[in-house]
């Protein structure tokens, strides 16, 4: 597990945004799709998991009135720190989930990018901790990459894996998926 937090820090450290999310068309895209994409206008206490540098976090931020997110790097955090530093309702740790967990109460946590870097274990363990911390009609938000990675999951079968245990962990959802070309989002609101 500390290979993960090595490996991303120094990633992090050869390039500060790395897979261009201040700079690609396909990542604002994303973020406006995923913006679009939540059922609710505001929320009162959201996570997001593999924040990054805090480019969508920013965007969350603004629809929320405390928002946290977490990231494995302590380098994209410093990043995300900086970059929200005007948000004062957002607040960012270094966290590798699933063996690390904010426990509390949301009513919106976004898994974006994220899954397809874990073990089927670990996916698994994470939908556990999302359906126990998740309130009542909160939203689960997954974004997805389709495209090839050099991690065992697909962004298909990460998605896949974690919806079915969710489902398995707590059976009432509301569920929409949509997908695009590059990528799949999915919306669960537990019942």
């Amino acid at each position: 597990m500390d290979d993960r937090r090595a490996r991303f820090n120094a990633l992090y450290r050869s390039n500060g945004d790395p897979w261009g999310f201040t700079v690609r068309p396909y990542e604002q895209m994303k973020y406006d799709v995923t913006l679009a994409a939540l059922p609710s206008p505001r929320y009162a206490r959201a996570l997001e998991v593999g924040c990054s540098i805090g480019v969508l976090s920013e965007k969350l931020a603004a629809r929320c009135d405390r928002f946290l997110g977490v990231d494995v790097s302590d380098e994209a955090i410093r990043m995300a720190r900086r970059r929200c530093r005007l948000a004062r309702n957002a607040s960012f740790s270094v966290v590798e989930v699933p063996r690390q967990w904010p426990h509390a109460e949301y009513d919106l946590i976004v898994l974006s990018e994220i899954l397809y870097f874990l073990t089927a274990v670990e996916v698994a363990d994470l939908a556990r901790l999302v359906a126990r911390d998740l309130e009542r009609n909160g939203d689960c938000v997954l974004v997805n990459w389709l495209g090839h990675t050099d991690t065992t999951l697909t962004g298909e079968r990460a998605a896949c894996l974690f919806t079915e245990s969710l489902r398995a962990e707590r059976s009432l959802w509301t569920y929409s998926s949509q997908s695009r070309p590059d990528f799949r989002l999915d919306v669960l609101t537990a019942c």
